[in-house]
């Protein structure tokens, strides 16, 4: 039909992208939009895509979704298309464009899985020294998009009421859509009861999410190692 359509009116389907839209972060589940504002000279001819993938069509106050697609809704008032995507996952992650026949503006959208801190190993060995793990989990842009973008950011603290002390530890690593950051300690008794936390985020749009573990320490005396155990907070 779009092909249809531009052979038929080849000049006088256009629209300007006025207002594109802005990059979004959010974490699973938290539905978010996108806003488009276009101008038509004429015939009003635009489209929504997720990444490649045509998502929304618009002609003439027709509207076309994908089969059986029940994930995006646009609302049309006036200039503005807003997509509104419903429970977004990892998968949708990614760029999405607001597009006429002659422009095309994109934003990416990145959403966060909730972090998590693993011990490595699960008990600490002879040396007494233990490796806390934090891993997020993120999906955003495809692999070549994404040089273009911020990417998530990760660190690690100590917490004590609201007050949280930051740990300075190298820079994450990435690995594919997972970011790893680790914090190596000696594990004595001084560790009791303390508090670490992981903050796993985006600075622009500012997004954050947290998670914390209370540290428990008990010496053992089976196989010379110490007993360290986390819970969460």
């Amino acid at each position: 039909m779009y092909l249809l359509l531009s052979l038929l009116l080849p000049v006088v389907i256009q629209g300007t992208v006025v207002k594109k839209p802005n990059n979004i972060t959010t974490a699973i589940g938290e539905t978010v939009a996108f806003e488009c504002e276009v101008e038509f000279d004429n015939v009003k001819l635009m489209h929504w895509y997720f990444e490649e993938k045509q998502i929304y069509y618009y002609y003439q106050g027709y509207t076309e979704y994908p089969e059986g697609e029940i994930k995006y809704h646009v609302k049309v008032s006036e200039k503005k298309f807003t997509l509104h995507i419903r429970d977004p996952t990892l998968k949708d992650g990614g760029l999405y464009t607001c597009s006429t026949v002659v422009e095309a503006q994109s934003a990416a959208l990145f959403v966060l899985d909730k972090p998590i801190i693993v011990l490595i190993p699960p008990n600490p060995v002879e040396n007494n020294t233990a490796v806390f793990q934090c891993r997020g989990h993120f999906g955003g842009p495809q692999q070549k998009h994404m040089s273009n973008y911020e990417l998530p950011y990760m660190k690690m603290f100590f917490a004590e009421g609201q007050r949280h002390d930051y740990i300075p530890v190298e820079l994450p690593q990435i690995d594919g859509n997972t970011l790893i950051q680790e914090y190596n300690s000696t594990v004595n008794a001084s560790m009791d009861g303390l508090t670490l936390g992981c903050e796993f985020g985006m600075n622009n749009p500012r997004t954050i999410s947290f998670i914390k573990l209370n540290i428990l320490y008990a010496p053992q005396n089976i196989d010379c190692n110490s007993g360290l155990k986390t819970s969460l907070v």
